[in-house]
């Protein structure tokens, strides 16, 4: 409920400071008194746009700030989804700037302002002449109809499993967009992953042919020079370790003589075993080199293939050929795993439709059920508002699949008056009718489910008498079980309310201002007397205003 409302600066309110119980509140006061600037202010904190015109004073900011008690709304969901303090009194506040930037707030955490129209929809109910469009909505006549059966639990299931339907049917719909997409390349990148991986190049393959290619296509040549080398190293008489190994033993001979020369003949030793070394390897080589035409030609061949497949993909080395081959398979691997994933979605999605749709059947027949007692009901309360011919006829019919709400849809026929033929509401229902019929629907809904608090603007409109009594009995009903604040020029209505506010207007040298202020039982009755007589009620219309107060004080 709205437990208070605060204004700073707003159009034609300085400041004002209002608190509201949590039963029915009547708001009076003269036409033009600013009741309808109060409404656009307390529309801001529940996301309406604002602009810097809405300003008093253009160089002070605006300020306007909502207390609510919350425990009993089901809200923590909400505020766990959204990252925002849970707090049984919640504060919504709404802060234009002059230069008319605005910022919201949720118990001091900034939130844009669709979160903060998400949650003012569910604390606050305006309801006028011009907004009865929520009459032929289906969900809420759903809800409507749903409201006096005892199915909660199953509306709950059949919500769980359809919400969980619409979320795998969209992942599943985004696979086969997927697999559309990549199907169209599956085949083109499966035949080069073959081709590719036909190939079985390994690791560091292509330098060691284009190593062993080189020696097979210079074979004589190496040969040739090997066997010079190798004759140059070991084996004529003047050869180089032959040299060596003289200057060794003539160094030796003088070695013992001094340091140094011993240090010489040991560093002739080194030589000589990196000389054999030497040859050795020369002489390992020489036998692995013969000219062999037929494995030139086979290398050569290797070779000519995976320099085609570089070619072909414009790749410049085999690290990038490897890094395309995974690449490829990545791409192979998650088509088939699409496909994969494709038939596990559709087998869910199958089971949840069908636990879906047998669900949705049980909750069709309760409604089936239910529309009699329904149509009863309103009929009953229509006549009550001033309808007394009223006719109401709901239809129930099966959807072309599923929605939120079930298997239905739903149509609502009114007519007002003796015979007539009942024709859906927004073709027939005059405005004072829809607001009268929106009353009537809003009350059975209240009956049976906690609704957030509900701002009547003047439906009222229009009437007046016995009929006035009787819309003023059925609010104050609803606000027995739910805060109801309601905008009056009836003075019955006025009489009423648990508490009556009154907006008026003061006049200063400068300016004109609108506040706001609850009545003391004195100034209910004076207020009331007025609406009955005038500016200056006289004697009878105060003991009207009295009696009318005392009498609809003891509903």
């Amino acid at each position: 409920m709205l437990s208070k409302l605060r204004i700073q600066n707003y159009i034609l309110i300085r400041e004002l400071e209002i608190d509201f119980q949590d039963k029915l509140t009547t708001i009076t006061g003269e036409t033009g008194a600013g009741k309808s600037i109060i409404l656009g202010a307390l529309g801001l904190i529940l996301g309406n746009r604002a602009d810097a015109g809405t300003l008093l004073d253009e160089h002070k900011k605006c300020i306007i700030e909502g207390t609510f008690q919350i425990s009993n709304y089901n809200l923590r969901d909400f505020f766990t989804k959204h990252e925002l303090d849970w707090e049984e009194e919640s504060i919504l506040r709404r802060e234009i700037a002059p230069g008319g930037k605005s910022r919201a707030f949720i118990n001091d955490s900034p939130v844009n302002l669709v979160i903060l129209k998400e949650l003012g929809e569910k604390l606050v109910d305006i309801h006028s002449q011009h907004q009865t469009l929520q009459l032929t909505a289906p969900g809420f006549q759903i809800s409507l109809l749903d409201a006096g059966i005892n199915h909660k639990d199953l509306l709950d299931e059949f919500k769980n499993v359809f919400k969980s339907y619409k979320k795998i049917s969209k992942g599943l719909e985004e696979l086969l967009d997927s697999e559309a997409k990549t199907k169209k390349e599956y085949d083109y990148n499966l035949f080069q992953l073959n081709e590719i991986e036909g190939l079985a190049l390994q690791n560091g393959e292509l330098q060691k042919l284009e190593d062993e290619l080189a020696i097979l296509s210079h074979a004589e040549s190496i040969q040739l020079n090997l066997q010079q080398a190798n004759y140059l190293l070991s084996e004529e008489e003047q050869s180089i370790l032959n040299k060596l190994r003289e200057i060794k033993r003539t160094l030796a001979s003088i070695a013992n003589y001094n340091s140094r020369l011993k240090t010489l003949a040991e560093r002739i030793d080194s030589f000589l075993i990196e000389g054999k070394d030497l040859n050795g390897e020369i002489e390992d080589f020489l036998d692995g080199v013969s000219v062999d035409n037929a494995r030139m030609e086979e290398v050569n061949q290797r070779l000519q293939a995976i320099n085609a497949i570089l070619s072909k993909h414009q790749l410049k080395n085999e690290p990038e050929l490897f890094s395309y081959l995974e690449d490829l398979r990545s791409k192979v691997s998650s088509v088939e795993s699409i496909s994969e994933d494709i038939q596990r979605l559709s087998k869910e999605q199958a089971k949840l439709l069908k636990r879906a749709e047998e669900l949705a059947l049980k909750i069709s027949n309760n409604r089936q059920k239910e529309i009699p007692n329904l149509e009863k009901k309103l009929i009953a309360l229509l006549k009550q508002v001033g309808i007394p011919e009223a006719n109401l006829k709901i239809n129930l019919s099966a959807l072309n699949g599923l929605n939120e709400y079930g298997s239905d849809q739903i149509s609502i026929l009114f007519s007002a008056n003796k015979g007539s033929k009942p024709d859906t509401i927004d073709n027939v229902a005059s405005g004072g009718e829809l607001s009268r019929l929106m009353l009537c629907f809003k009350y059975i809904l209240a009956d049976s489910i906690y609704l957030p608090s509900i701002i009547f603007d003047e439906i009222d409109t229009g009437i007046s008498g016995e009929v006035a009594i009787s819309v003023g009995k059925i609010i104050k009903q609803m606000a027995s079980r739910h805060q109801v604040l309601c905008i009056t020029h009836l003075p019955q209505m006025a009489a009423m309310g648990h508490q009556q506010c009154l907006v008026y207007k003061v006049t200063g040298k400068e300016i004109t201002e609108t506040n706001i202020r609850a009545l003391t039982e004195h100034e209910r009755i004076e207020e009331i007397a007025k609406m009955l007589s005038g500016h200056n009620p006289s004697s009878n219309a105060v003991e009207n205003a009295k009696e009318l107060l005392g009498s609809f004080q003891k509903l």
